[in-house]
């Protein structure tokens, strides 16, 4: 389950959901109003993430994954993401009882991974020259997908799937005031919140699994900082003392990710 809300998530699925009440006295608009007018503000926040340079972004998710017995059971993780594009990004998350990070600087890619108080692990590979590259490649070569990958992908994806999409209204999210927007395809609910202002980036996406009978849900939320400080060795790898490498398992045509 938790595969596939990610998977939903970096695809940045733009749908929409007609949760919203307007005001009585106010006659709706048409779903195509509404639609477009939804559809523009992720237009605006995929420029807006496309437009960052150095940023660091901390993000609390909560994810539904669905067991045999059907019950939704939630798994939180902690991500810290330090970017500088086009070629540097280091990655960490913690959460389920285990760590794993990630690190680029333009020439390499590497993994470590530790599960509680067991053994760690690093791979290391030669990578793309910029972080789009990376992104893209690493989805297609290895089945993986970076920390926090949607913000990569934002206003990239074809939005054939959407259905409607509408705004809710405008609330404080962690402290800063965010437009709260509703969407719907096929498969998929899901919510965002974008800071208002000259800058609408992410404040909390929420994704409804509607496949599920249990309709599992993938919450997270974002604080970002546009000025982080960039140590000369912010992306420099360094593995784990005692740590075993192991080989990346690049994926076969027609295999499952």
């Amino acid at each position: 389950m938790s595969e596939r809300v990610s998977r939903f998530c970096l695809a940045g699925l733009l749908a929409a959901s007609a949760l919203a009440c307007l005001p009585a006295a106010a006659a709706p608009p048409s779903a195509s109003t509404e639609d477009a007018a939804a559809l523009a503000a992720l237009d605006r926040m995929g420029r807006a993430l496309r437009g960052l340079q150095d940023f660091r972004v901390t993000a609390r998710s909560w994810a539904d994954v669905v067991m045999d017995s059907g019950q939704n059971i939630s798994v939180s993780h902690e991500t810290d993401l330090l970017v500088s594009r086009p070629r540097g990004l280091r990655a960490t998350v913690r959460g389920g009882g285990a760590e794993r990070g990630m690190v680029y600087d333009g020439k390499t890619v590497n993994f470590t991974s530790r599960a509680g108080q067991g053994p760690a692990y690093y791979s290391a590979t030669a990578a793309p020259p910029d972080l789009d590259g990376l992104v893209s490649w690493l989805a297609t070569q290895y089945g993986i997908e970076p920390p926090l990958a949607d913000l990569f992908y934002w206003g990239r994806v074809p939005q054939e799937n959407v259905e409607s999409g509408r705004e809710i209204g405008a609330e404080r999210i962690n402290g800063d005031w965010c437009h709260h927007y509703a969407f719907r395809q096929p498969g998929v609910d899901w919510e965002i919140w974008l800071q208002t202002g000259a800058r609408p980036l992410p404040c909390r996406l929420v994704l409804t699994d509607t496949a599920y009978p249990s309709r599992p849900r993938y919450v997270v939320d974002y604080r970002w900082d546009l000025r982080p400080r960039l140590p000369k060795d912010a992306f420099v790898f360094h593995a784990p003392a005692g740590a075993q490498r192991l080989p990346l398992q690049a994926v076969t045509a027609g295999e499952p990710r």
